[in-house]
């Protein structure tokens, strides 16, 4: 079974695709496209979460056919958990190369970010999905995955794990599969439901001088603590790029966008992923380019404790 993934930001499509290692290898890219059939699970970055409305649609739309045309068994249309960037306009143009409608469900209930009567919550917020869809002029209910049909969302409630387990299992026994759209939550739940219950070992190796690369303020206080520690931390202005790598062998970094402007930066055209260094931290090697093999750690600039970037340097220092 194969997999294809779109994503709005780099940072999205690691850490929704991680979990498909479990059905084999899985290759993440930047637009434009460049897609490698022989992966398992193909993730596509749309690097759209800041685009104009029409750019989010037309972008997810050229994604979405290019992983059909691969020859993918299941489209996974990612979403940001707290609704950030252009949704609606995402699923719209998923939505333009399959006539099976979606399932949408995009909870992470292990962060506090539940879906109730059709309502994204989190401490802080909520979006009406149902508005917000039928606003954009997509069709959308509230049901189930065996309610899904042509052109149509189902916005599906979770608030607990085994609500997401419920639904993955219900999305996989569905015929004809619809489009899945969602965040890490559910798609963390989609291997077991499919019946790939054991995680495949993909290793990396130690790096002897990793070094984090910053481009979010919302990651100051977790720079702090990594200087602090004695690790190396190169922090960096909008659309700046480090001097040079300066014998490091090893990078993680925060930021989707950060992460795309290093990616490119590298000369790398894929990551192809690993593991995590630790819950919701991808790590993969950079395929292509000056530092082709190299280790590199992936993570939203807003997650984790303090000690996040501190955590991901370690686990790239010990290896996978």
């Amino acid at each position: 079974m194969r997999i294809g993934v779109v994503a709005d930001d780099l940072t999205g499509a690691c850490d929704s695709s991680v979990a498909f290692l479990a059905m084999g290898s899985v290759g993440v890219t930047l637009w434009p496209l460049r897609i490698d059939p022989a992966w398992n699970c193909i993730a596509i970055s749309t690097e759209s979460r800041d685009e104009r409305v029409q750019t989010s649609t037309h972008r997810s739309s050229e994604a979405a056919a290019a992983l059909r045309k691969a020859g993918v068994d299941v489209l996974f249309r990612k979403v940001d958990s707290l609704m950030r960037g252009n949704v609606a306009a995402d699923i719209a143009g998923t939505l333009e190369v399959s006539n099976d409608g979606c399932v949408l469900a995009p909870a992470i209930p292990e962060e506090g970010r539940i879906t109730v009567g059709g309502r994204q919550q989190w401490p802080g917020g909520h979006v009406d999905l149902m508005a917000m869809l039928q606003q954009a002029g997509i069709n959308a209910i509230l049901g189930s995955p065996a309610d899904a049909e042509t052109d149509l969302v189902v916005v599906c409630d979770a608030t607990t794990a085994d609500d997401l387990e419920r639904v993955a299992r219900e999305i996989a026994s569905a015929d004809p599969r619809p489009i899945v759209a969602g965040a890490s939550g559910l798609a963390s739940r989609l291997p077991a439901a499919f019946g790939f219950d054991e995680t495949s070992h993909h290793r990396w190796r130690p790096c002897k001088r990793p070094v984090a690369i910053v481009g979010t303020r919302a990651a100051m206080a977790q720079v702090r603590v990594a200087v602090d520690g004695g690790r190396d931390v190169i922090v960096l202005g909008p659309d700046e790029l480090p001097g040079d790598l300066d014998g490091h062998d090893g990078i993680v970094v925060t930021g989707g966008e950060t992460a795309a402007r290093i990616m490119r930066w590298l000369g790398a055209e894929t990551i192809e992923l690993r593991g995590e260094a630790q819950p919701r931290v991808p790590v993969g090697v950079c395929v292509g380019g000056q530092h082709d093999g190299m280790p590199i750690a992936v993570k939203s600039g807003s997650f984790g404790t303090d000690d996040a970037i501190t955590l991901a340097l370690d686990a790239l220092a010990r290896g996978g």
